[in-house]
């Protein structure tokens, strides 16, 4: 048996190795006690909004697995950059989290110097839920699926423009994506939210959008045309409309997810406690059925699958904006 009196070792040495062995049993102990007080979830949404919503509702889920309350802290602004530069900071003792999402990345894929990276200033925890993109025209439109408006582009160059809730968000990019892959050429038009962009959409202003499931309601009354969606799968609400990889993109297939993010250095015991909590959230049929109505399905996975989906999309964002030149603050 391993002995440190029979290796005759100097007498700071000992000191130093027993600091060490009491360090390693607190923490171990503390993993173990964790949590023993509520936990923090930041998230970037304003109070009331989708963002805020889903993660009200995750903390609720996750709460009866930890047997802690989980309290929401809402830091809106900057392009999500306040709460992840929050969480980027905070103590690293599993007490305070972040709720990431797609949106949060591409502050960080086109600058030289980003606040934070997503890749590697943050522990992944695991993915909570995804939402596909709407490609949407007026109903009035001409254009009655991908290929005619993609088409009239190509004979029309520069006549055709398309709206985003603004500048660096995510429909943004999708819209830079699409004229990167069909080859042509729309103005973008941004604007200071889903909302106002809708509604010119709505009224024919605007000739065409990428857009998030507040769209539904727009597509189910017809004063919106659904042309696509996103994602891998057509959305079960509208299985007769394409995807943008049936339409003949297969690269533009990507979803809008959120997950659970921590700062570096909370241990590793306490990010399972918190994945396997996830992952019950995301089984929860009162949680399914909820995000259902915002159009979002339920993920789960390991923090190693949600690591994947960062890095993949950090590399395809960067591409875009770099293509695009969009450059954020």
């Amino acid at each position: 048996m391993f002995s440190l009196a029979h290796r005759k070792l100097p007498s700071f040495v000992l000191q130093l190795l027993l600091v060490f062995m009491g360090f390693c049993l607190h923490e171990q102990a503390r993993a173990q006690a964790w949590p023993s007080k509520p936990i923090i979830f930041v998230t970037a949404g304003a109070p009331g909004d989708g963002l805020d919503l889903i993660t009200r509702v995750f903390a609720q889920s996750m709460s009866k697995a930890l047997g802690q309350s989980i309290v929401v802290d809402n830091r809106p602004g900057g392009g999500g950059k306040i709460s992840m530069e929050y969480i980027k900071n905070a103590h690293p003792d599993g007490y305070t989290l972040g709720v990431m999402s797609l949106n949060n990345l591409p502050l960080a894929a086109v600058n030289t110097k980003p606040p934070y990276n997503p890749s590697t200033d943050f522990l992944p925890v695991g993915l909570l839920c995804d939402a596909m993109g709407w490609l949407v025209v007026s109903a009035d439109s001409p254009f009655k699926s991908v290929h005619d408006l993609v088409t009239y582009a190509k004979n029309n160059p520069g006549k055709l423009n398309f709206a985003s809730s603004g500048i660096g968000s995510i429909f943004h990019f999708y819209g830079e994506w699409l004229k990167q892959l069909a080859l042509i050429d729309a103005t973008h038009v941004p604007y200071k939210g889903e909302a106002l962009a809708m509604a010119d959409i709505v009224s024919g202003r605007v000739d065409y959008m990428f857009a998030s499931g507040a769209a539904k309601p727009f597509v189910t009354t017809g004063k919106l045309r659904l042309l696509a969606t996103g994602g891998p799968d057509r959305m079960a609400d509208f299985p007769n409309n394409q995807t943008m990889v049936d339409a003949g993109y297969p690269e533009f297939s990507i979803t809008g997810w959120i997950g659970l993010v921590a700062p570096n250095g909370v241990p590793a015991d306490i990010i399972k406690k918190l994945n396997a909590a996830a992952l019950a959230a995301a089984s929860d049929p009162s949680v399914k059925k909820t995000l259902s109505t915002y159009t979002f399905n339920t993920l789960g996975g390991t923090p190693e699958e949600f690591a994947k989906r960062i890095a993949m999309d950090m590399g395809r964002l960067s591409k875009i904006g770099k293509a695009a030149n969009i450059q954020l603050d």
